[in-house]
């Protein structure tokens, strides 16, 4: 068995972030969009609480615009011994019925619509935050 090679590019604001991964399945490269929105009691982004009441996926889309729609939603809730953290993942893949053009892109260069749609999300989600 051999070790499977992840990237991952992210940006990061203060109640929430936006990722980029990509990696390879055989000769296939796969490309997903996350967002991590974090649990800040007050200061959590105006959007945290709806989300984390919705019981499918697909129901993300009236907040945030995925491509192809939200593929991926789970809570997360770490502890270590200095602190607890609450957070949700939600996110999309470029996988979907018409999307063979992502699976040839290998690099952050060739994936531009990735990475466009990542910014705007990124955009979106940052005029909506609380100050």
């Amino acid at each position: 068995m051999t070790w499977d090679k992840n990237e991952l590019w992210s940006k990061h604001s203060d109640t929430f972030s936006v990722e980029v991964k990509h990696w390879k399945s055989g000769e296939k490269n796969i490309w997903n969009v996350y967002v991590r929105l974090f649990f800040m009691g007050e200061k959590s982004h105006p959007i945290f609480n709806p989300i984390s009441n919705l019981k499918n996926s697909y129901e993300v889309d009236d907040f945030i615009s995925f491509h192809g729609g939200c593929t991926f939603m789970q809570q997360v809730h770490t502890t270590d011994c200095f602190d607890s953290n609450k957070s949700i993942e939600i996110g999309c893949d470029y996988c979907h019925l018409d999307d063979d053009r992502f699976s040839i892109i290998d690099s952050m260069e060739r994936a531009h619509e990735v990475f466009q749609d990542a910014e705007s999300i990124f955009n979106n989600l940052k005029t909506k935050e609380v100050k």
